[in-house]
């Protein structure tokens, strides 16, 4: 799993079985599968309200300086990153 905030912080970690990760509200992050076995991951939110936010809409939200600080990318490849939700791209 990957969790990124403001200002460059970043945490990447591997998990398995019985481990519990706790993500505060705002920061992005992701789950990927490494391993051959399948996952059943339980997700909990603290609120009842719970809405999906593609990367692309994420990324559009933030500040131009925020992303190239945490992805370590030059303002040209920040302009090329999508402005709005892209959905599923081949």
């Amino acid at each position: 799993m990957g969790i990124f905030g403001t200002h460059g912080r970043e945490l990447v970690d591997e998990f398995g079985p019985g481990n519990v990760a706790f993500i505060k509200q705002g920061f992005g992050h992701y789950v990927e599968q490494i391993g051959e076995e399948p996952t059943q991951i339980l997700i909990v939110f603290n609120s009842g309200l719970c809405q999906e936010i593609s990367i692309s809409s994420w990324l559009a939200a933030n500040p131009p300086s925020m992303l190239a600080d945490n992805f370590k990318l030059s303002s040209e490849q920040v302009a090329r990153l999508p402005k709005a939700r892209a959905g599923i791209l081949r």
